[in-house]
């Protein structure tokens, strides 16, 4: 796996026990995962203040991880879809409250915060070589074969289908940022709920 250097030479002082986001306990533990990112969230940070904080939800196969990732020099420049490790000392249950309450960060079941510039047994690598894997890239739950329950449209989503326990809905991102041509995304819901 290729990661993005650090801005330096980064060696684990302890042993880390490499773990699947579905295996993780809360506590003081060395634990590194893997996953991608699959979702931002990412507060202005205030013109006075030499530091902030970016979160992201992390998935793997197994679950979905809320990462709080604080820095002051080190610009992570994170994407969506992006392949990340992590190493960290400690796992947390998710609170209701936990990062504003959003439910998509209510899918996530526990949480982590990094220091990686002041705590030396914190580390966050990006893989420079996301697009060229398909390593967790399939919805979660899904088992080769068989079919994914409660999947459905956005349209039936929109018309009574988030009332359904366990419902999905499959989306697929083509390109993040601004668009110099084409129709905004919030025309095209309305005129598919139409």
């Amino acid at each position: 796996m290729a990661l993005h250097p650090a801005p330096h030479s980064w060696k684990p002082r302890k042993q880390y026990q490499s773990l699947q986001i579905g295996e993780l306990t809360p506590g003081p533990q060395f634990i590194t995962v893997t996953g991608r990112v699959v979702n931002l969230y990412d507060p202005q940070k205030p013109s006075q203040m030499p530091y902030g904080c970016s979160r992201a939800l992390v998935r793997d196969d197994t679950g979905v991880l809320l990462v709080r990732l604080w820095y002051a020099k080190i610009d992570y420049q994170l994407c969506l879809g992006q392949l990340v490790k992590i190493w960290t000392t400690s796992i947390s249950h998710v609170e209701p409250t936990c990062g504003g309450g959003t439910s998509s960060i209510q899918s996530a079941t526990h949480f982590t915060t990094l220091h990686p510039e002041r705590d030396a047994n914190c580390h966050f690598e990006v893989d420079k070589n996301s697009e060229n894997t398909t390593l967790f890239r399939k919805p979660l739950g899904y088992d080769e074969g068989e079919q994914l329950t409660g999947l459905m449209t956005l349209k039936s989503y929109f018309d009574g289908g988030h009332e359904v326990i366990g419902n999905k809905v499959l989306m697929c991102v083509k390109s993040i940022g601004s668009r110099k041509q084409g129709t905004r995304l919030d025309l095209i819901i309305l005129r598919a709920l139409r």
